[in-house]
Protein backbone atom coordinates (compact mmCIF):
# COMPACT_ATOMS: atom_id res chain seq x y z
CA UNK A 1 0.00 0.00 0.00
CA UNK A 2 2.74 2.44 0.90
CA UNK A 3 4.58 1.65 -2.33
CA UNK A 4 1.45 2.39 -4.45
CA UNK A 5 0.90 5.70 -2.64
CA UNK A 6 4.49 6.80 -3.32
CA UNK A 7 4.13 5.96 -7.03
CA UNK A 8 0.92 8.06 -7.29
CA UNK A 9 2.64 11.01 -5.63
CA UNK A 10 5.53 10.73 -8.08
CA UNK A 11 3.11 10.78 -11.02
CA UNK A 12 1.41 13.93 -9.63
CA UNK A 13 4.79 15.65 -9.25
CA UNK A 14 5.70 14.77 -12.83
CA UNK A 15 2.37 16.15 -14.09
CA UNK A 16 2.89 19.40 -12.18
CA UNK A 17 6.39 19.80 -13.59
CA UNK A 18 5.06 19.19 -17.10
CA UNK A 19 2.34 21.85 -16.59
CA UNK A 20 4.97 24.33 -15.34
CA UNK A 21 7.13 23.69 -18.41
CA UNK A 22 4.12 24.24 -20.72
CA UNK A 23 3.26 27.54 -18.99
CA UNK A 24 6.87 28.72 -19.30
CA UNK A 25 6.84 27.86 -23.01
CA UNK A 26 3.55 29.78 -23.42
CA UNK A 27 5.01 32.86 -21.68
CA UNK A 28 8.13 32.73 -23.86
CA UNK A 29 5.95 32.44 -27.00
CA UNK A 30 3.91 35.49 -25.98
CA UNK A 31 7.08 37.46 -25.32
CA UNK A 32 8.50 36.54 -28.75
CA UNK A 33 5.17 37.40 -30.40
CA UNK A 34 5.04 40.81 -28.74
CA UNK A 35 8.71 41.29 -29.56
CA UNK A 36 7.80 41.70 -33.27
CA UNK A 37 6.63 45.23 -32.56
CA UNK A 38 9.69 47.09 -31.28
CA UNK A 39 7.64 49.87 -29.69
CA UNK A 40 5.54 47.53 -27.57
CA UNK A 41 8.56 45.38 -26.87
CA UNK A 42 10.42 48.36 -25.45
CA UNK A 43 7.37 49.29 -23.39
CA UNK A 44 7.05 45.76 -21.98
CA UNK A 45 10.76 45.58 -21.25
CA UNK A 46 10.62 48.93 -19.47
CA UNK A 47 7.66 47.80 -17.40
CA UNK A 48 9.21 44.41 -16.63
CA UNK A 49 12.52 45.99 -15.61
CA UNK A 50 10.71 48.43 -13.32
CA UNK A 51 11.76 51.52 -15.30
CA UNK A 52 9.93 54.71 -14.26
CA UNK A 53 9.57 55.97 -17.83
CA UNK A 54 6.08 55.40 -19.21
CA UNK A 55 4.64 55.38 -22.73
CA UNK A 56 3.60 58.63 -24.31
CA UNK A 57 -0.05 59.50 -23.89
CA UNK A 58 -2.45 60.50 -26.67
CA UNK A 59 -2.39 64.16 -25.53
CA UNK A 60 1.37 64.38 -26.08
CA UNK A 61 1.04 62.81 -29.53
CA UNK A 62 -1.77 65.26 -30.47
CA UNK A 63 0.32 68.21 -29.25
CA UNK A 64 3.27 67.06 -31.35
CA UNK A 65 1.03 66.69 -34.41
CA UNK A 66 -0.44 70.17 -33.85
CA UNK A 67 3.06 71.68 -33.53
CA UNK A 68 4.15 70.00 -36.76
CA UNK A 69 1.00 71.26 -38.54
CA UNK A 70 1.63 74.82 -37.26
CA UNK A 71 5.24 74.70 -38.43
CA UNK A 72 4.10 73.59 -41.89
CA UNK A 73 1.55 76.44 -41.98
CA UNK A 74 4.20 78.97 -40.93
CA UNK A 75 6.49 77.80 -43.73
CA UNK A 76 3.62 78.04 -46.25
CA UNK A 77 2.68 81.54 -45.04
CA UNK A 78 6.29 82.70 -45.29
CA UNK A 79 6.39 81.42 -48.87
CA UNK A 80 3.11 83.23 -49.66
CA UNK A 81 4.47 86.45 -48.10
CA UNK A 82 7.55 86.23 -50.31
CA UNK A 83 5.36 85.74 -53.38
CA UNK A 84 3.15 88.70 -52.40
CA UNK A 85 6.19 90.91 -51.84
CA UNK A 86 7.52 90.02 -55.29
CA UNK A 87 4.10 90.70 -56.87
CA UNK A 88 3.87 94.01 -54.97
CA UNK A 89 7.29 95.06 -56.24
CA UNK A 90 6.28 94.21 -59.82
CA UNK A 91 3.02 96.17 -59.46
CA UNK A 92 4.94 99.15 -58.06
CA UNK A 93 7.26 99.11 -61.06
CA UNK A 94 4.28 98.87 -63.43
CA UNK A 95 2.52 101.78 -61.68
CA UNK A 96 5.64 103.93 -61.86
CA UNK A 97 6.06 103.22 -65.58
CA UNK A 98 2.37 103.90 -66.25
CA UNK A 99 2.49 107.16 -64.28
CA UNK A 100 5.50 108.27 -66.31
CA UNK A 101 3.68 107.40 -69.54
CA UNK A 102 0.59 109.31 -68.43
CA UNK A 103 2.59 112.43 -67.54
CA UNK A 104 4.29 112.40 -70.94
CA UNK A 105 0.94 112.00 -72.69
CA UNK A 106 -0.56 114.85 -70.64
CA UNK A 107 2.31 117.15 -71.57
CA UNK A 108 2.03 116.26 -75.26
CA UNK A 109 -1.77 116.48 -75.50
CA UNK A 110 -2.36 119.57 -73.40
CA UNK A 111 -3.72 122.54 -75.37
CA UNK A 112 -4.28 126.00 -73.93
CA UNK A 113 -7.26 128.29 -74.31
CA UNK A 114 -7.10 131.28 -76.66
CA UNK A 115 -9.30 134.32 -76.25
CA UNK A 116 -9.95 137.28 -78.56
CA UNK A 117 -11.41 140.61 -77.49
CA UNK A 118 -13.83 141.66 -80.21
CA UNK A 119 -15.58 144.67 -78.85
CA UNK A 120 -14.74 147.52 -76.60
CA UNK A 121 -16.32 147.89 -73.19
CA UNK A 122 -18.74 150.86 -72.81
CA UNK A 123 -18.30 153.46 -70.21
CA UNK A 124 -19.80 152.49 -66.87
CA UNK A 125 -20.83 154.31 -63.80
CA UNK A 126 -18.24 154.41 -60.97
CA UNK A 127 -20.42 152.75 -58.33
CA UNK A 128 -21.24 149.93 -60.70
CA UNK A 129 -17.53 149.42 -61.35
CA UNK A 130 -16.89 149.34 -57.64
CA UNK A 131 -19.60 146.71 -57.21
CA UNK A 132 -18.06 144.71 -60.05
CA UNK A 133 -14.65 144.94 -58.42
CA UNK A 134 -16.13 143.67 -55.17
CA UNK A 135 -17.82 140.77 -56.97
CA UNK A 136 -14.57 139.99 -58.78
CA UNK A 137 -12.67 139.98 -55.52
CA UNK A 138 -15.27 137.66 -53.98
CA UNK A 139 -15.03 135.42 -57.03
CA UNK A 140 -11.22 135.39 -56.70
CA UNK A 141 -11.59 134.28 -53.10
CA UNK A 142 -14.00 131.53 -54.11
CA UNK A 143 -11.61 130.29 -56.81
CA UNK A 144 -8.75 130.34 -54.35
CA UNK A 145 -10.80 128.22 -51.97
CA UNK A 146 -11.68 125.85 -54.81
CA UNK A 147 -8.02 125.52 -55.74
CA UNK A 148 -7.11 124.75 -52.15
CA UNK A 149 -9.91 122.21 -51.91
CA UNK A 150 -8.93 120.76 -55.30
CA UNK A 151 -5.40 120.26 -54.09
CA UNK A 152 -6.54 118.68 -50.84
CA UNK A 153 -9.29 116.36 -52.16
CA UNK A 154 -8.72 112.83 -53.37
CA UNK A 155 -9.87 113.31 -56.97
CA UNK A 156 -13.08 111.28 -56.75
CA UNK A 157 -16.29 111.81 -58.69
CA UNK A 158 -18.05 113.21 -55.59
CA UNK A 159 -15.37 115.89 -55.20
CA UNK A 160 -15.78 116.89 -58.82
CA UNK A 161 -19.57 117.15 -58.39
CA UNK A 162 -19.12 119.35 -55.30
CA UNK A 163 -16.69 121.59 -57.14
CA UNK A 164 -19.03 121.72 -60.13
CA UNK A 165 -21.95 122.90 -57.95
CA UNK A 166 -19.71 125.52 -56.31
CA UNK A 167 -18.50 126.65 -59.73
CA UNK A 168 -22.05 126.99 -61.07
CA UNK A 169 -23.08 129.03 -58.03
CA UNK A 170 -20.05 131.31 -58.43
CA UNK A 171 -20.73 131.73 -62.14
CA UNK A 172 -24.39 132.58 -61.49
CA UNK A 173 -23.35 135.17 -58.91
CA UNK A 174 -20.83 136.68 -61.30
CA UNK A 175 -23.33 136.83 -64.17
CA UNK A 176 -25.93 138.38 -61.85
CA UNK A 177 -23.51 141.13 -60.96
CA UNK A 178 -22.55 141.57 -64.60
CA UNK A 179 -26.23 142.21 -65.49
CA UNK A 180 -26.01 145.40 -63.49
CA UNK A 181 -23.01 146.58 -65.51
CA UNK A 182 -22.47 147.65 -69.10
CA UNK A 183 -19.75 146.15 -71.22
CA UNK A 184 -19.09 145.92 -74.94
CA UNK A 185 -16.53 143.12 -74.99
CA UNK A 186 -17.18 139.90 -76.84
CA UNK A 187 -15.00 136.90 -75.96
CA UNK A 188 -14.61 133.96 -78.20
CA UNK A 189 -13.38 131.00 -76.16
CA UNK A 190 -12.05 127.84 -77.71
CA UNK A 191 -12.20 124.91 -75.36
CA UNK A 192 -9.16 122.78 -74.95
CA UNK A 193 -9.05 119.46 -76.63
CA UNK A 194 -9.70 116.66 -74.16
CA UNK A 195 -7.55 113.64 -73.72
CA UNK A 196 -8.95 110.19 -73.07
CA UNK A 197 -7.87 107.56 -70.67
CA UNK A 198 -4.65 105.82 -71.38
CA UNK A 199 -5.05 102.40 -72.86
CA UNK A 200 -4.73 99.49 -70.49
CA UNK A 201 -1.85 97.18 -70.79
CA UNK A 202 -2.18 94.10 -72.93
CA UNK A 203 -1.92 91.80 -69.95
CA UNK A 204 -4.30 91.25 -67.08
CA UNK A 205 -4.56 94.31 -64.79
CA UNK A 206 -5.50 94.13 -61.14
CA UNK A 207 -8.56 96.07 -59.85
CA UNK A 208 -6.33 98.16 -57.57
CA UNK A 209 -4.32 99.28 -60.62
CA UNK A 210 -7.50 100.24 -62.45
CA UNK A 211 -8.71 102.26 -59.47
CA UNK A 212 -5.37 104.05 -59.27
CA UNK A 213 -5.58 104.86 -62.97
CA UNK A 214 -9.11 106.17 -62.56
CA UNK A 215 -8.05 108.38 -59.67
CA UNK A 216 -5.07 109.70 -61.62
CA UNK A 217 -7.31 110.53 -64.58
CA UNK A 218 -9.87 112.30 -62.39
CA UNK A 219 -7.07 114.21 -60.64
CA UNK A 220 -5.70 115.26 -64.02
CA UNK A 221 -9.14 116.45 -65.16
CA UNK A 222 -9.61 118.33 -61.92
CA UNK A 223 -6.27 120.10 -62.40
CA UNK A 224 -7.31 120.98 -65.93
CA UNK A 225 -10.60 122.46 -64.65
CA UNK A 226 -8.66 124.48 -62.09
CA UNK A 227 -6.40 125.78 -64.88
CA UNK A 228 -9.45 126.75 -66.93
CA UNK A 229 -10.92 128.53 -63.93
CA UNK A 230 -7.67 130.41 -63.46
CA UNK A 231 -7.66 131.39 -67.13
CA UNK A 232 -11.28 132.53 -66.89
CA UNK A 233 -10.45 134.60 -63.83
CA UNK A 234 -7.50 136.22 -65.61
CA UNK A 235 -9.74 137.08 -68.54
CA UNK A 236 -12.31 138.59 -66.21
CA UNK A 237 -9.57 140.64 -64.54
CA UNK A 238 -8.37 141.85 -67.94
CA UNK A 239 -11.95 142.71 -68.87
CA UNK A 240 -12.38 144.75 -65.70
CA UNK A 241 -9.07 146.53 -66.27
CA UNK A 242 -9.93 147.24 -69.87
CA UNK A 243 -13.27 148.73 -68.84
CA UNK A 244 -11.56 150.87 -66.26
CA UNK A 245 -9.18 152.15 -68.91
CA UNK A 246 -11.86 152.83 -71.52
CA UNK A 247 -14.72 154.10 -69.37
CA UNK A 248 -13.83 157.80 -70.10
CA UNK A 249 -13.30 157.24 -73.85
CA UNK A 250 -15.40 159.41 -76.20
CA UNK A 251 -15.24 156.97 -79.14
CA UNK A 252 -17.26 154.37 -77.29
CA UNK A 253 -20.49 153.29 -78.91
CA UNK A 254 -23.54 153.33 -76.73
CA UNK A 255 -24.69 149.75 -76.11
CA UNK A 256 -27.34 148.22 -73.96
CA UNK A 257 -25.64 146.84 -70.83
CA UNK A 258 -28.37 144.30 -70.28
CA UNK A 259 -27.95 142.79 -73.75
CA UNK A 260 -24.17 142.71 -73.37
CA UNK A 261 -24.45 141.04 -69.99
CA UNK A 262 -26.98 138.55 -71.30
CA UNK A 263 -24.76 137.72 -74.27
CA UNK A 264 -21.74 137.25 -72.09
CA UNK A 265 -23.73 135.21 -69.64
CA UNK A 266 -25.03 133.01 -72.44
CA UNK A 267 -21.54 132.46 -73.82
CA UNK A 268 -20.17 131.57 -70.43
CA UNK A 269 -23.06 129.24 -69.73
CA UNK A 270 -22.69 127.54 -73.11
CA UNK A 271 -18.97 127.15 -72.63
CA UNK A 272 -19.38 125.76 -69.13
CA UNK A 273 -22.14 123.42 -70.25
CA UNK A 274 -20.05 122.08 -73.12
CA UNK A 275 -17.04 121.62 -70.89
CA UNK A 276 -19.12 119.94 -68.22
CA UNK A 277 -20.84 117.69 -70.77
CA UNK A 278 -17.52 116.62 -72.22
CA UNK A 279 -16.13 115.98 -68.77
CA UNK A 280 -19.24 114.03 -67.78
CA UNK A 281 -19.04 111.92 -70.94
CA UNK A 282 -15.38 111.22 -70.36
CA UNK A 283 -16.02 110.37 -66.73
CA UNK A 284 -18.92 108.10 -67.67
CA UNK A 285 -16.80 106.34 -70.27
CA UNK A 286 -13.93 105.97 -67.87
CA UNK A 287 -16.29 104.81 -65.12
CA UNK A 288 -17.94 102.30 -67.47
CA UNK A 289 -14.62 100.95 -68.70
CA UNK A 290 -13.22 100.82 -65.19
CA UNK A 291 -16.38 99.20 -63.84
CA UNK A 292 -16.43 96.64 -66.65
CA UNK A 293 -12.76 95.84 -66.13
CA UNK A 294 -13.21 95.80 -62.39
CA UNK A 295 -16.32 93.60 -62.68
CA UNK A 296 -14.53 91.15 -64.98
CA UNK A 297 -11.49 91.14 -62.74
CA UNK A 298 -13.66 90.78 -59.67
CA UNK A 299 -15.60 87.94 -61.32
CA UNK A 300 -12.39 86.15 -62.17
CA UNK A 301 -11.04 86.86 -58.71
CA UNK A 302 -14.29 85.61 -57.17
CA UNK A 303 -14.10 82.51 -59.33
CA UNK A 304 -10.53 81.89 -58.23
CA UNK A 305 -11.54 82.49 -54.62
CA UNK A 306 -14.49 80.09 -54.95
CA UNK A 307 -12.23 77.46 -56.48
CA UNK A 308 -9.68 78.01 -53.73
CA UNK A 309 -12.44 77.81 -51.11
CA UNK A 310 -13.77 74.58 -52.63
CA UNK A 311 -10.28 73.08 -52.67
CA UNK A 312 -9.74 74.24 -49.10
CA UNK A 313 -13.07 72.72 -48.07
CA UNK A 314 -12.09 69.45 -49.70
CA UNK A 315 -8.73 69.61 -47.99
CA UNK A 316 -10.44 70.39 -44.67
CA UNK A 317 -12.79 67.43 -45.14
CA UNK A 318 -9.81 65.21 -45.94
CA UNK A 319 -7.98 66.53 -42.90
CA UNK A 320 -11.07 65.92 -40.75
CA UNK A 321 -11.30 62.33 -41.99
CA UNK A 322 -7.57 61.88 -41.41
CA UNK A 323 -7.95 63.40 -37.95
CA UNK A 324 -10.82 61.02 -37.19
CA UNK A 325 -8.74 58.09 -38.37
CA UNK A 326 -5.79 59.27 -36.29
CA UNK A 327 -8.04 59.72 -33.26
CA UNK A 328 -9.41 56.22 -33.79
CA UNK A 329 -5.90 54.84 -34.09
CA UNK A 330 -4.85 56.73 -30.98
CA UNK A 331 -7.85 55.38 -29.06
CA UNK A 332 -7.09 51.85 -30.24
CA UNK A 333 -3.46 52.36 -29.28
CA UNK A 334 -4.44 53.63 -25.82
CA UNK A 335 -6.76 50.66 -25.38
CA UNK A 336 -3.99 48.32 -26.48
CA UNK A 337 -1.58 49.98 -24.05
CA UNK A 338 -4.13 49.66 -21.25
CA UNK A 339 -4.71 46.02 -22.19
CA UNK A 340 -0.96 45.40 -22.19
CA UNK A 341 -0.67 47.08 -18.81
CA UNK A 342 -3.49 44.89 -17.51
CA UNK A 343 -1.90 41.81 -19.05
CA UNK A 344 1.43 42.73 -17.53
CA UNK A 345 -0.17 43.26 -14.13
CA UNK A 346 -2.00 39.94 -14.48
CA UNK A 347 1.29 38.37 -15.57
CA UNK A 348 2.95 39.77 -12.48
CA UNK A 349 0.18 38.27 -10.35
CA UNK A 350 0.42 34.94 -12.18
CA UNK A 351 4.20 34.97 -11.86
CA UNK A 352 3.95 35.60 -8.12
CA UNK A 353 1.37 32.85 -7.80
CA UNK A 354 3.52 30.50 -9.84
CA UNK A 355 6.55 31.34 -7.74
CA UNK A 356 4.64 30.51 -4.59
CA UNK A 357 3.34 27.30 -6.20
CA UNK A 358 6.86 26.41 -7.32
CA UNK A 359 8.14 26.94 -3.81
CA UNK A 360 5.36 24.74 -2.40
CA UNK A 361 5.94 22.11 -5.07
CA UNK A 362 9.67 22.14 -4.42
CA UNK A 363 9.04 21.70 -0.71
CA UNK A 364 6.61 18.87 -1.43
CA UNK A 365 9.09 17.38 -3.87
CA UNK A 366 11.83 17.49 -1.24
CA UNK A 367 9.50 15.82 1.25
CA UNK A 368 8.48 13.20 -1.30
CA UNK A 369 12.09 12.55 -2.24
CA UNK A 370 12.89 12.13 1.45
CA UNK A 371 9.97 9.73 1.84
CA UNK A 372 11.05 7.92 -1.31
CA UNK A 373 14.54 7.46 0.12
CA UNK A 374 13.05 6.18 3.36
CA UNK A 375 10.78 3.80 1.45
CA UNK A 376 13.69 2.59 -0.63
CA UNK A 377 15.66 1.87 2.53
CA UNK A 378 12.61 0.10 3.96
CA UNK A 379 12.25 -1.87 0.73
CA UNK A 380 15.88 -2.87 0.86
CA UNK A 381 15.51 -3.91 4.51
CA UNK A 382 12.29 -5.78 3.74
CA UNK A 383 13.96 -7.46 0.76
CA UNK A 384 16.82 -8.60 2.96
CA UNK A 385 14.33 -9.81 5.58
CA UNK A 386 12.38 -11.53 2.81
CA UNK A 387 15.52 -13.26 1.64
CA UNK A 388 16.38 -14.35 5.18
CA UNK A 389 12.82 -15.52 5.87
CA UNK A 390 12.71 -17.31 2.53
CA UNK A 391 15.97 -19.00 3.40
CA UNK A 392 14.54 -19.99 6.77
CA UNK A 393 11.38 -21.22 5.06
CA UNK A 394 13.42 -23.31 2.72
CA UNK A 395 15.34 -24.72 5.68
CA UNK A 396 12.07 -25.36 7.51
CA UNK A 397 10.60 -26.96 4.40
CA UNK A 398 13.60 -29.25 4.17
CA UNK A 399 13.33 -30.00 7.87
CA UNK A 400 9.60 -30.59 7.49
CA UNK A 401 10.26 -32.92 4.60
CA UNK A 402 12.78 -34.81 6.69
CA UNK A 403 10.33 -34.91 9.56
CA UNK A 404 7.58 -36.22 7.29
CA UNK A 405 9.95 -38.92 6.09
CA UNK A 406 10.79 -39.74 9.67
CA UNK A 407 7.06 -39.72 10.58
CA UNK A 408 6.36 -42.08 7.71
CA UNK A 409 9.17 -44.30 8.84
CA UNK A 410 7.93 -44.11 12.38
CA UNK A 411 4.42 -45.01 11.28
CA UNK A 412 5.82 -47.98 9.37
CA UNK A 413 7.84 -48.98 12.36
CA UNK A 414 4.77 -48.48 14.54
CA UNK A 415 2.70 -50.66 12.32
CA UNK A 416 5.47 -53.22 12.26
CA UNK A 417 5.80 -53.02 16.00
CA UNK A 418 2.09 -53.44 16.48
CA UNK A 419 2.21 -56.43 14.20
CA UNK A 420 5.18 -57.84 16.03
CA UNK A 421 3.48 -57.12 19.34
CA UNK A 422 0.46 -58.93 18.28
CA UNK A 423 2.69 -61.75 17.04
CA UNK A 424 5.17 -61.79 19.96
CA UNK A 425 3.89 -60.03 23.04
CA UNK A 426 6.93 -60.84 25.07
CA UNK A 427 9.11 -58.06 23.51
CA UNK A 428 10.95 -55.85 25.89
CA UNK A 429 9.40 -52.57 26.80
CA UNK A 430 12.56 -50.49 26.32
CA UNK A 431 13.12 -51.47 22.70
CA UNK A 432 9.60 -50.58 21.41
CA UNK A 433 7.99 -47.10 21.75
CA UNK A 434 4.71 -46.79 23.38
CA UNK A 435 1.84 -45.03 21.59
CA UNK A 436 1.97 -42.11 24.02
CA UNK A 437 5.55 -41.23 23.09
CA UNK A 438 4.73 -41.43 19.41
CA UNK A 439 1.76 -39.06 19.75
CA UNK A 440 3.82 -36.53 21.70
CA UNK A 441 6.52 -36.35 19.05
CA UNK A 442 3.91 -36.13 16.27
CA UNK A 443 2.23 -33.14 17.95
CA UNK A 444 5.52 -31.29 18.25
CA UNK A 445 6.22 -31.77 14.57
CA UNK A 446 2.75 -30.51 13.59
CA UNK A 447 3.19 -27.42 15.79
CA UNK A 448 6.51 -26.61 14.17
CA UNK A 449 4.88 -26.97 10.73
CA UNK A 450 2.06 -24.57 11.66
CA UNK A 451 4.58 -22.01 12.89
CA UNK A 452 6.39 -22.09 9.55
CA UNK A 453 3.14 -21.56 7.63
CA UNK A 454 2.15 -18.58 9.82
CA UNK A 455 5.53 -16.95 9.26
CA UNK A 456 5.21 -17.44 5.50
CA UNK A 457 1.75 -15.87 5.47
CA UNK A 458 2.95 -12.85 7.44
CA UNK A 459 5.82 -12.25 5.01
CA UNK A 460 3.53 -12.49 1.99
CA UNK A 461 1.04 -10.15 3.59
CA UNK A 462 3.69 -7.54 4.30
Amino acid sequence: MKLGFSLARQEQILQKEHAIQEYKALVEGLQTKTGEDSYFKDAVQQQLSGDASRLRTSAEIINNLQLEEKERRIVGLEHQIKLLEEANAELGEQLNSQAADQTTQMVLKHVGIQTIVTESIPRQEPPVGNAQNENDSNQHQQYDEEEASGIDDSGTVEDIEDRRSKKNSSLSNSTGSMDRQSSGDTHTLRPATSTGLTAASAGVVEPETLLLRHRNETRRLRLKIVALDKRNRQLMDENVAYRERTKFSSARKPLDPNSEAALMKKEMIDFCKGELDSLEKRLKKSDASVQSKISSELWEERKRHSQAISTLKQRISQLETEEKELNGRILRRDKLIEQLNKDNSSRYVDADRLNTLLKEWRQERALLEKKERELRTELEVSAERYKSVNHRLEMLAKENKNLQIRVARLQERLSQSEAEKSAAPAVRHKEVQTPDEFNFRFNELSKSRLGVETVRNQILHN
